[in-house]
């Protein structure tokens, strides 16, 4: 399923290379910069290419650029799924994985590689398993690599070749305990009157499990006709028959943190949205005016101590080339606004919302230029007109509350007599949330 991994930096350097099947030429680097190069964000540069003999694909995470590179054609999914993986076990490993970590520790990088994939198939894949045979980086880590001395474990890791394989038998604590996060990403467009226009909800169930023993858990949804299996991803330890039928989780968690579930939901309510943007703008002559406001629209209390919030909200707007500078003022003493008049790029940043605030104002003056640059030689200047539909960016973070209203209604434990210690944190986060606006009004 990947023959070739190659780790790109922004300065075209390949970073790390490693080849499971074969050895594939550097083709494929060339033609991914010469794509890479003309993309103005990573979003822009397609996931998946072909470059003949080689099918290529692409991931960014912090700023270096992952590539999977199969000489026979393999499901995109499959293997853009594998590179965020071992993304997320190098981040385990190393913390922020960026270009001086992997130089840094370069040796756990090449020995993971070597033990997640074998001959271009995913084979041990669970962070508790690997850090049995890969010791994280350390003092004395380090101090073996520097006299080249391996620091792979001589013995199989524990339940490697028994039915539960992602979990160690014979797990002892003094404390059980089971922490579940619900974070979900949504992604929206809406118009100026704040009717919904695409939207959707990626959701990931996170789970931490200090239990002792071998227990048997069972996760139940409060609505859970919501989740659609065909567009629900789950653990491995997850019975999944048992989730097709009654959309329920039952399984045997491995130790220590996890992904649980990813899920995809549509949204089709604009009601359901947690905040509602109103605007005024409008030109006239050199100056102009852009007013917004923020009407946060979050459930109130019922009966919890979880009280949900924003934690923080970035409102950011492209401004017309013709304007030079803004005067701005903002209603709350926390929040601050910025203009770049390089980008012609508007921000405004506010801290956390409490729940008794019901409205935030933003105001500004535009100042603009009458100057019209020369045209090109042999070509007629064009006429000047109202500026085009711009968009307004929304960047937000929620705690205790999830967009979609998914719940877990029960969550139970079999085969063991203990209770442990559950902790259940919600969160709702923006990915790409953006709101058109029509052309500035001209008075």
């Amino acid at each position: 399923m990947l023959d070739t991994l190659f780790i790109l930096d922004p300065s075209d350097e390949v970073l790390l290379e490693k080849h499971w099947s074969g050895r594939a030429t550097r083709q494929p680097v060339d033609a991914f910069w010469a794509l890479a190069r003309h993309a103005r964000v990573p979003d822009a540069v397609p996931a998946v290419m072909v470059s003949e003999p080689y099918y290529v694909h692409a991931v960014a995470h912090d700023g270096l650029w992952w590539l999977g590179v199969n000489r026979v054609e393999a499901p995109p999914a499959s293997v853009l799924a594998l590179l965020r993986h071992l993304i997320a076990l190098l981040a385990d490993y190393v913390g922020a994985v960026s270009a001086s970590a992997l130089r840094t520790h370069v040796v756990v990088v090449c020995e993971l590689l070597e033990e997640v994939v074998d001959a271009g198939v995913p084979a041990l894949t669970e962070p508790a398993l690997l850090r049995e045979i890969v010791p994280p980086p350390s003092r004395l880590a380090q101090v073996i690599d520097a006299v080249a001395l391996t620091r792979l474990a001589d013995r199989t890791p524990a339940g490697h070749f028994s039915a539960i394989p992602w979990r160690q038998p014979h797990l002892r604590y003094a404390q059980n305990a089971l922490w579940l996060d619900m974070v979900e990403t949504v992604h929206l467009v809406a118009d100026a009157r704040m009717r919904l226009l695409a939207g959707q909800v990626c959701g990931a169930l996170w789970m931490k499990a200090q239990l002792s023993g071998m227990p048997d858990i069972t996760a139940r949804f409060a609505d859970p006709h919501r989740l659609v299996p065909s567009l629900a991803a789950v653990h491995p330890c997850v019975r999944y028959a048992r989730f097709e039928h009654d959309h329920a989780l039952s399984f045997i968690p491995p130790d220590g943190r996890f992904k649980l579930m990813d899920y995809v939901l549509d949204l089709s309510d604009a009601d359901a949205l947690p905040f509602v943007l109103k605007h005024r703008y409008t030109l006239s002559g050199k100056t102009g005016r852009l007013d917004l406001t923020l009407l946060p629209r979050l459930p109130p209390a019922a009966g919890s101590a979880a009280v949900a919030r924003f934690d923080h909200v970035v409102v950011s707007m492209a401004m017309p080339d013709a304007v030079t500078s803004m005067r701005m003022s903002c209603s709350e003493p926390d929040s601050t606004s910025h203009f770049d008049p390089q980008t012609h790029r508007m921000t405004w940043r506010l801290g956390a919302i409490e729940p008794t605030q019901r409205s935030l104002a933003f105001s500004s003056t535009l100042y603009l230029t009458d100057a019209v640059p020369d045209p090109a030689p042999g070509r007629a200047r064009a006429p000047s007109g109202p500026p085009p539909p711009t968009t307004v960016t929304i960047a937000f973070h929620i705690s205790q509350w999830l967009l979609s209203g998914l719940k877990l209604r029960a969550l139970q434990i079999l085969r063991e007599s203990y209770q442990p210690y559950q902790s259940l944190r919600a969160v709702t986060q923006s990915g790409r949330c953006e709101i058109r606006l029509p052309s500035p009004l001209l008075t």
